[in-house]
């Protein structure tokens, strides 16, 4: 039987210089922009018609594939002609994961909740890990309603305070691991700019079998790997 996947995380790359670059520094997260078919509210009208409303999220990557060399043809036309490839336990002990890939009617995107978490996600860092301070702005910004004022929050007794404290420590858990479930996500397939003929075309990205590695931390550094866990070099 033939095997549709390998043993090894490959990396393509166009240039020879940036497989030194790779050797000598890890690999640097590049800013990868994802074109996801999110719906967005299912009681719009907008959420039945798929072209209508579109959603990108920002994420810094590594990229990677497990394709067989016998089934990159394709592929490297589009990302290059070498490649380093390393082993999948380097790979999975570095986080790095097979993405999921959807399509506009995968059920939990289809979900009002999870496109609230979104929005939620996009915003935390302004609400200071508070959900109430993120309820309080909402009312606030309703013309009858008042938001709560910090003389109304200090009145408050002292245990629902802490209540309303572990509140928001388990919310924002949930929050801010949202990007990093996102991010881990791609088109089944989608418009695509051909990188050799520059035309439009139509792409199945799940025929590209690929794994991410994201950048979760500010101040994380690049992916770095042992030369023991070097599989193979190839150049043009």
């Amino acid at each position: 039987m033939t095997k549709i996947s390998t043993d090894n995380l490959y990396h393509y790359t166009k240039k020879f210089g940036s497989v030194l670059s790779i050797l000598k520094n890890g690999f640097e997260f590049k800013p990868l922009k994802e074109g996801l078919p999110l719906t967005g509210f299912s009681t719009s009208v907008f959420s039945r018609h798929q072209d209508i409303i579109k959603h990108s999220i920002y994420v810094k990557a590594v990229c990677f594939c497990d394709l067989p060399f016998g089934f990159v043809s394709k592929h490297i036309e589009q990302y290059g002609n070498y490649c380093i490839g390393l082993t999948k336990k380097w790979g999975m002990g570095k986080g790095i994961t097979p993405i999921r890939y959807v399509h506009y009617y995968s059920p939990d995107l289809r979900d009002d909740t999870f496109d609230n978490l979104l929005s939620c996600a996009e915003h935390y860092d302004k609400f200071d890990n508070s959900m109430l301070k993120m309820i309080n702005r909402v009312f606030k910004e309703i013309d009858d309603l008042d938001g709560i004022t910090d003389v109304d929050y200090e009145k408050l007794p002292k245990k629902w305070k802490r209540i309303i404290a572990q509140m928001d420590e388990e919310f924002f858990k949930m929050i801010k691991f949202t990007p990093t479930y996102i991010g881990n996500m791609r088109n089944y397939e989608g418009n695509w700019r051909d990188r050799v003929t520059g035309k439009t075309t139509t792409r199945r990205f799940y025929d590209e079998r690929e794994w991410r590695a994201l950048k979760t931390k500010k101040d994380q550094k690049n992916l770095i790997f042992n030369w023991d866990d070097i599989t193979e070099i190839i150049i043009k």
